[in-house]
Formats: structure tokens, sequence, C-alpha cells
């Protein structure tokens, strides 16, 4: 359970190689988005605060696939959860102007912006079209999975943080190239890669020529 992390690399780009080639093309479609979002704004401040967000989701997205790609799979789920609120805030703003100054003046250190994740999830689902209530719930559920990870949840931290090998119990220190931490790597960049994708999609309301429009939208 504790290859070193060039031999990680090795083994799990064996076993997500697409998924890899997909996250590379995602982060090209940033660059894509933030090219035609500063050329063609909506000069407002829901645009803004749009910006600063998708920045935040571009850098968080390649640190995500760094992490997943060398087998520290619980730690890019933890960020994949982040992800997925900065989005919720993202969406929750979407072309409010209102919400984009109330998100700017916010203060309290102790919560974010909106202070309940669920607004968030429920403004992307909304923002996305997802109306199907189970789909809606698998989305609620993938959020309490990737907490897990990122609370270090005892019910997670014990099936992960222990291997059963041959030669006994082992604690895994380093990259985790079991079958669990190959979902786990899998699993969160996978997330991240949709959460990126979704991200793309709602921002491409901020650009006023049509064109950029359906060109981020397709």
């Amino acid at each position: 359970p504790n290859a070193d992390e060039f031999e990680a690399q090795r083994q799990l780009l064996d076993q997500f190689r697409p998924l890899a080639e997909l996250a590379s093309r995602t982060d090209a479609l940033f660059d894509k988005a933030t090219e035609a979002l500063t050329e063609h704004p909506k000069n407002e401040a829901a645009t803004k605060v749009g910006l600063i967000l998708l920045a935040r989701l571009s850098c968080d997205m390649r640190v995500c696939g760094m992490a997943s790609s060398v087998g520290y799979g619980v730690q890019a789920v933890a960020l994949a959860a982040s992800m997925m609120e900065i989005l919720g805030a993202l969406a929750y703003v979407g072309e409010s102007n209102e919400r984009a100054v109330e998100w700017a003046k916010h203060t309290d250190r102790r919560q974010t912006y909106p202070k309940n994740v669920r607004q968030g999830i429920d403004a992307t689902l909304n923002a996305l079209g997802i109306l199907d209530q189970a789909s809606r719930d698998d989305w609620k559920k993938a959020y309490e999975f990737m907490c897990m990870a990122k609370h270090a949840n005892p019910r997670l931290s014990m099936l992960q943080g222990l291997s059963a090998l041959p030669s006994g119990l082992h604690y895994v220190f380093g990259p985790d190239t079991t079958a669990l931490g190959i979902f786990l790597s899998a699993e969160a960049l996978y997330r991240a890669i949709a959460y990126s994708t979704a991200a793309v999609f709602i921002m491409a309301r901020r650009c006023f020529d049509d064109a950029s429009q359906a060109f981020l939208r397709s």
C-alpha cells in the first residue's frame, strides 16, 4: 500500500488514462472560457465574481489532478468536495449582481457564501437543468461521501487507512495504490472534471457574444 510516487503514478495512469486525458482537455477548456469571458463579458459584478471563482476552480482542478495521479486519493476527494462548494457559490451568485455584492462584502470567517452548502448545490442543479429528484439526490449523496474524506470521517478512515495484506495489517503512508485507493483517485478526478465543466457551462451566460456562449456550452 505504500508505493513510491513514481510507481504509483505509473500504476494509476494505466488504470484511468482516458480520465487523465479528459482532465487535460478540461484544463484547456478553462483557458478558452477565460479568454471568451474577458473578450466578451457582461461587465457587471456577477461576472467579476464568477471569474474569480472560475480561476479558483481551474487551480483546484490542477491540484486535484496532481494529487490523484500519484495516489493521494483521499486528499484529492477532499479537494473535490471544496470544488463542489465553490461551484455552488458560483451558481448561487449566477447573474445576480445583488448576490455578487453580498459575496464580495461577506466577512464571516466561520462560514462561506452561501452559508448553507445545499443552497449552492440546488442552485447548481437548477442552472444545469437537472430537475429529476433521483439525480439531485445523487449529487447530495456524492457531497456527503466526499465530506467523509474532507473531515477524516472514521468510517472511511478505517477503510482507507489500514491495508490487510498476507503479512498483516499495514498503515497506509504516502501514495495508496490499493483497489480502494485507485477508486478514490479516479472518483476525485471524475468529480473535479464534472464540477469544472459545469462551472464553464454556467459562466457561459456571462458572455455578450452569442457565438462564445454556444461554443462554451457545447
